[in-house]
């Protein structure tokens, strides 16, 4: 598949990746982010395309992810949960008094 290195990660797609790791099934994880299984369906494909890889098999015995589905999570992981450091930080020193300007 085609090299797209420097693949930006959205949100979404992180805590979707995230969720069809822990839920290994689709329909699961889309009802655990308050979508539709089409919809996540439709993200996870759009995923798919832009790094150029199949992150994930999808088998009658829900999605088990692939070496590249593997590496996008732990990243997907990493990135969600800086994010949720960098909140509790601000919030943190938004109530000490720190001006944050």
């Amino acid at each position: 598949m085609s090299d797209r290195s420097g693949t930006h990660l959205k949100r979404r797609h992180a805590e979707l990746l995230v969720a069809l790791d822990d839920e290994r099934h689709l329909g699961r994880a889309a009802e655990r982010l308050h979508m539709s299984q089409p919809a996540a369906s439709k993200a996870l494909a759009q995923l798919e395309e832009q790094v150029g890889y199949a992150l994930f098999e999808r088998g009658t015995q829900g999605t088990q992810p692939t070496y590249a589905g593997m590496v996008m999570i732990r990243h997907a992981r990493n990135g969600l949960g800086a994010a949720r450091r960098v909140a509790a930080e601000l919030r943190a020193a938004q109530e000490r008094g720190a001006s944050l300007l």
